[in-house]
């Protein structure tokens, strides 16, 4: 079973639905289950659900929609105004991704809780 790692508990974790933005490729085929975990504060991994891939996009950062940008990285989203302010969200992923650039491609993945 494929593992995808999560370095804290978003709040995005809490749906049925959710997606993660990566900059690489995770091999998973579309409709496997995923181990999702979450690492602790003591450095331990643990386990909390499991999640089905739904769908995988490859799209360039900059044109993803703003809602998924904010729930994937946990950032402000004004929603009457439906904006994320994209330097924030490159300095977000760079916290993973340190040569990340806003116009990189990114493979968002699409999972469903099991």
């Amino acid at each position: 079973m494929e593992i995808v790692k999560f370095d804290k508990y978003y709040s995005k974790l809490k749906s049925k639905k959710f997606t993660t933005i990566r900059n690489h490729y995770k091999n998973i085929k579309l409709g496997y289950i995923v181990e999702c975990r979450v690492t602790s504060k003591n450095g331990r991994e643990d386990i909390i659900f499991h999640a089905r891939l739904r769908k995988i996009k490859v799209q360039s950062f900059w044109l993803i929609d703003n809602e998924i940008l904010a729930k994937d990285l946990d950032l402000h989203y004004d929603p009457v105004e439906m904006y994320v302010c994209l330097d924030d969200a490159v300095e977000a992923m760079r916290e993973y991704y340190p040569d990340f650039k806003g116009d990189d491609n990114v493979f968002i993945y699409y999972f469903e809780r099991e």
